[in-house]
């Protein structure tokens, strides 16, 4: 009957081992959902971010394309002025100057149609280092009557430092007339607002490992990590995938460190100019995930301490129980005995002396 009332070992051991498992189990599901949730919430976070580049990006160019669209017709109008002047018949150098000063015009040429230069609003300091050959390379739509009006854009002076935004039109007997301002401060304003100061701005986050955007041909402008992006850069395959306007996420590993990338073709005005590819930092997420492995480590060895003295402290008292009861039935037993017999009992020790 005592042997009913005692739990065996090897049930005390699988009971332990069984909550052991369970508490370990239970906490790399926890685990693996607390990453998941991470994950989904970086990625929410990134879709943000990303939103709000794109958002300012365009913003950006819009900017600057008002701007200089502005700088057009200013140039455009004074250009079609000079015009009706120079077809009256009333162009001189000296008026060219003083329409240019009060203008805030950087210079002002007038070419005939074989490129030589007939009238200037400076003097001409390179005029023997201009070849006709160069002027009509650049004005020839003009001298060939393919266009009226030409948008030379931005372009890098000839002869001195800076930047010059110029325009050309033509006249009735396909004269060239070029207008052009100094295009420092545009060209400033274009760098100011442009996606190389907005990346290296986004990447003062030390959270972010790089920012870039990048077309086919590698990248157009970047920040960050310099080592990982020029990496990036020949990741055609990666590429390929990204030819649709969905955001897209990769953990992407990088030396010895994961990045969590997302991309996002950059559309603007219809055209695709390429995609943008923002790097995160996954050491916030991993020293979370080393926290939560931490813990299970001490839980599951305090859990194990636990079980190893509660199992031990039974089986002690399970043994103590039980040689009590032994003793208490050897005792009642001997004093029975002892109580009925009818001889005399004599006890004596190992000497062979009566006790």
């Amino acid at each position: 009957m005592i042997k009913n009332f005692l739990i065996q070992p090897r049930i005390l051991i699988s009971i332990f081992v069984v909550i052991v498992v369970v508490v370990f189990t239970s906490a790399l599901v926890e685990l693996n959902q607390s990453k998941k949730e991470m994950l989904e919430l970086l990625e929410e976070e990134g879709d943000s971010l990303l939103e709000t580049i794109l958002s300012s990006s365009r913003n950006a160019l819009i900017s600057y394309n008002k701007i200089e669209e502005e700088v057009k017709r200013r140039l455009l109008n004074n250009a079609n002025t000079i015009k009706i002047i120079e077809e009256r018949g009333m162009i001189t150098n000296s008026f060219l100057e003083k329409f240019a000063e009060e203008n805030n015009i950087y210079r002002i040429n007038i070419f005939n149609s074989e490129g030589k230069k007939i009238y200037f609003s400076h003097k001409d300091i390179h005029h023997k280092y201009l070849s006709t050959d160069t002027v009509k390379k650049y004005l020839k739509p003009i001298f060939n009557g393919e266009k009226d009006t030409l948008i030379i854009g931005i372009r890098q002076a000839r002869f001195f430092g800076g930047q010059r935004f110029a325009i050309a039109v033509s006249t009735k007997d396909r004269k060239a007339i070029v207008v052009n301002i100094n295009a420092d401060e545009l060209f400033k304003f274009r760098n100011e607002i442009g996606f190389g100061v907005l990346l290296k701005n986004l990447t003062q986050n030390p959270q972010i490992i790089f920012a870039v955007l990048q077309n086919e041909d590698g990248i157009i402008a970047g920040s960050g990590d310099i080592e990982v992006m020029n990496k990036i850069a020949t990741e055609n395959p990666f590429l390929q995938r990204t030819n649709s306007n969905l955001y897209r996420w990769e953990i992407k590993k990088y030396n010895t460190f994961e990045v969590f990338e997302i991309i996002h073709p950059f559309i603007f005005e219809k055209d695709t100019v390429g995609i943008f590819r923002l790097g995160l930092s996954l050491q916030p997420v991993n020293n979370i995930n080393e926290r939560i492995i931490r813990r299970i480590i001490i839980i599951t060895a305090l859990l194990f301490v636990f079980g190893f003295v509660t199992i031990t402290l039974i089986f002690v008292s399970q043994n103590f129980n039980l040689l009590s009861k032994k003793f208490k039935v050897v005792e009642s037993y001997s004093k029975k005995i002892i109580d009925n017999v009818s001889d005399g009992i004599i006890v004596v020790d190992s000497n062979d002396k009566i006790f």
